[in-house]
């Protein structure tokens, strides 16, 4: 029960930035979202969407950074799905060379 009140106080407090800056409805969204994943990081992208050249430093890199996130989870899951293709392959790959054996047996 200790653990769950941490989360649970760690998720209440808004972190220092645009998010406790953000309208009451956008600060019930970020609560959502802490709830439905816990263990992950999450960011409000309306609080990046300025034009690059007036954009903070502090902005800029929160920007890069969720660029480079959702880049390396789509090549992860892109690997994923090519391991699950190749396993595949090779299952296949075997009961067809099995049946093989077992024809010409």
């Amino acid at each position: 029960a200790n653990k769950s009140q941490h989360t649970a106080a760690a998720a209440a407090a808004l972190p220092p930035g645009p998010i406790a800056h953000s309208s009451r409805e956008v600060k019930e969204l970020y609560h959502k979202f802490l709830k439905d994943f816990p263990n992950g990081r999450t960011v409000i992208l309306g609080t990046l969407l300025e034009s690059p050249k007036s954009m903070s430093p502090l902005k800029n890199q929160e920007w890069k950074a969720f660029l480079h996130n959702l880049g390396g989870a789509v090549v992860d899951g892109f690997q994923d799905r090519v391991r699950r293709y190749d396993e595949e392959l090779r299952r296949l790959d075997s009961r067809r060379a099995a049946f093989m054996r077992k024809l010409s047996g």
